[in-house]
């Protein structure tokens, strides 16, 4: 029998992996960048042009993937002073309004950055070191906020199906 709350959190397991393997692979890629940069440059008095725009690029994509596994696995910065003299009761409603509201606004940058990748200007940009178009960057950031909303997502759906008495009580503050 299909059940759509273990297929969902499946795909996010997935591309929870899929996430930790490019950190891994663009972290390892940034290092190895760094490395010859610095070695040609005071080894061989010969620099590599393109290494400052390839590195920071890539540590931007790292940050954008690391906060999104951040959402998969809960573990994003939280400012729990209010919540601290919050009822027990009150605290789960207040989490699970923070997680709705996060999951829109995720939803609603991931929009506006789509739009933005895509418009003729952005993708017109070029690197004036490498030559390669920008917009490819911009790209990448825009699938780790897609997959940031979607992590969001899951949290929402396992916050409304996996904790029936939520229902009751955000019912009863009503």
């Amino acid at each position: 029998m299909f059940n759509p709350k273990s297929y969902l959190n499946k795909v996010n397991d997935l591309i929870a992996k899929a996430e930790a393997v490019l950190i891994v692979i663009f972290m390892a890629l940034l290092v190895l960048i760094m490395v010859a940069q610095v070695a040609l440059r005071y080894l061989f008095n010969s620099p590599l042009f393109w290494a400052e725009e390839i590195s920071l690029q890539l540590l931007i994509v790292i940050t954008f993937f690391g906060v999104s596994y951040l959402t998969y696995k809960k573990n994003l910065l939280q400012v729990d002073l209010l919540q601290h003299y919050l009822s027990t009761r009150m605290k789960k409603v207040v989490n699970f309004l923070l997680l709705l509201m996060n999951f829109f606004l995720l939803l609603f940058l991931a929009y506006l950055y789509i739009n933005w990748v895509g418009e003729p200007l952005v993708r017109a940009d070029v690197s004036g070191t490498t030559g390669l178009p920008r917009w490819h960057n911009y790209g990448v950031a825009a699938v780790a906020i897609c997959f940031m909303a979607f992590h969001q997502f899951i949290n929402v759906f396992n916050a409304i199906f996996g904790q029936p008495e939520l229902a009751k009580d955000v019912k009863g503050l009503i």
